[in-house]
C-alpha cells in the first residue's frame, strides 16, 4: 500500500477537483464560487493546527481603520479577540496567519483581482504586537505573516500566468510583504517566489 506524503496530497488534489465539478452544477455563479470556496475551506479546517480558525469570506482591519478588500479564506489564530458579530467577520491584521483567495479558473481578470486584493491588506502595526516568544524580530515576523496565497480549481497555461504576473507587478507599486507566497492551479502548476528578508540593519 503506498504511504508517501506524495500519494496523500495528490490523490486530495483528485478530491478537490472531483469536489469542484460537483459544486458547477449550480444555476447561479456565486453560488459556484461560495461552493468551491467551501471545499477550500474545509480542505484547510482538515490539516491545520485546531488553534488557527478557517473563516470563509470576511476582511481584515488595522490600526487606523485601514481595511482590506473582500477575502475569500482568512486563516487567524486564537491569540486576539474575534468579532464575529455580522454575517463576514473582520479580523485583526495582527492575528492573521494566511490569506487564500480562491478562483474557478484562473483569467487575466481573475489574476489581477486577486492581487489586488491580497495586497490590500493592511499592513501591522508594531506596538500592537507583544509576544515574547517570537524566534525573530517582530519587524521580520511582520514581513513574512501573513502568508498570502492564491488557488484556482484551472485556469490558463503556466507561462501565459507568469506573463500576467509580470504585467501585473509591473504597472503596480506592491509591498514585498503583499505578493502572494505561491499561487496555485490545482493538479496543473505551482508558482512560488523568491523567499525575501529584511536587510541587516546597521
Amino acid at each position: 500500500m503506498t504511504t508517501s506524503l506524495g500519494f496523500y496530497f495528490n490523490t486530495l488534489s483528485d478530491i478537490v477537483a472531483t469536489r469542484a465539478n460537483l459544486a458547477g452544477d449550480s444555476g447561479e455563479n456565486t453560488d459556484i464560487g461560495r461552493n468551491r470556496e467551501l471545499i477550500c475551506q474545509e480542505l484547510f479546517q482538515n490539516h491545520l493546527s485546531p488553534r488557527l480558525t478557517v473563516s470563509p469570506g470576511g476582511d481584515i482591519f488595522g490600526v487606523g481603520n485601514q481595511r482590506s478588500g473582500q477575502l475569500d479564506i482568512i486563516v487567524s489564530h486564537d491569540m486576539s479577540m474575534a468579532f464575529k458579530e455580522n454575517d463576514k467577520p473582520r479580523v485583526p491584521v495582527e492575528s492573521v496567519t494566511a490569506v487564500i483567495s480562491v478562483k474557478s479558473r484562473l483569467t487575466k481578470a481573475e489574476l489581477f483581482n486577486a492581487l489586488k486584493n491580497l495586497a490590500s491588506v493592511p499592513q501591522p502595526t508594531e506596538s500592537v504586537v507583544s509576544l515574547g516568544l517570537l524566534s525573530n524580530s517582530v519587524p521580520d515576523y511582520f514581513l513574512s505573516w501573513p502568508a498570502l496565497f492564491l488557488f484556482a480549481f484551472d485556469g490558463v497555461s503556466l507561462r501565459t500566468c507568469i506573463k500576467h504576473i509580470a504585467e501585473f507587478y509591473a504597472s503596480n507599486s506592491v509591498p514585498i510583504n503583499r505578493v502572494p507566497r505561491a499561487i496555485v492551479v490545482n493538479r496543473k502548476y505551482l508558482v512560488t517566489f523568491a523567499q525575501y528578508t529584511i536587510p541587516m540593519q546597521q
